[in-house]
């Protein structure tokens, strides 16, 4: 502690004299600490383990409670409920070990998209970049100039990008008119040549 002696500081902090030594010379011990990569206490499913693998083999998108009250039909008073959550977890690792690959879709319909926000300007932004603040008021500075309607729109979500923006780019997006333009940093020259390319 600043100005203080070693056992005033130990005292502050509520610690031996000893205790505040060791950690002045050596490493504290929440540096020393060891991951730990062994089980607390016995697996409580390493009997079922392969008979639950060969139902999840069958069906890999089966829920886990389920799972988990057919194996206390099936052993009655072996499983408490107090191990639901652990049952859950192993299940979850096996489906990322060993279940089937999630699907990706990407929406298709990226011009109906751009078309719900009608006429003028619409800059879709979310925070995630200092420089996107600038970018929307140059936009909007350059359609008041040339006399266009212009809003913006705040995305604050991972779902609002998925459900609002008109390109796969979530970020950044400006629309025209219906009209997707850009989904990057616009200055307003180009902005001004794209309207009159419109």
């Amino acid at each position: 502690m600043d100005g203080k002696t070693q056992a005033a500081a130990a005292a502050a902090s509520s610690m031996s004299l000893r205790t505040a030594r060791e950690w002045d010379t050596g490493p504290v011990p929440s540096a020393t600490k060891q991951p730990r990569d062994w089980r607390t206490r016995p697996d409580p499913f390493s009997e079922v383990w392969v008979e639950v693998e060969q139902k999840l083999g069958i069906s890999p998108y089966a829920g886990a409670k389920a799972l988990f009250m057919e194996l206390q039909q099936q052993y009655p008073g072996k499983f408490p409920i107090g191990q639901l959550r652990t049952f859950q977890r192993r299940v979850k690792l096996w489906r990322l070990q060993y279940g089937p690959d999630k699907e990706v879709l990407f929406p298709q319909d990226w011009e109906a998209r751009a078309k719900r926000f009608g006429m003028g300007l619409t800059v879709l932004r979310s925070d995630q970049c200092p420089y996107l603040e600038d970018a929307t008021n140059g936009l909007l500075e350059a359609a008041t100039e040339k006399g266009v309607k212009s809003r913006v729109i705040e995305i604050k979500t991972a779902a609002e990008a998925q459900n609002l923006s008109p390109s796969p780019y979530g970020v950044f997006n400006v629309v025209l008119d219906g009209r997707f333009l850009a989904y990057r940093y616009l200055l307003k020259e180009e902005f001004f040549q794209m309207l009159e390319r419109k």
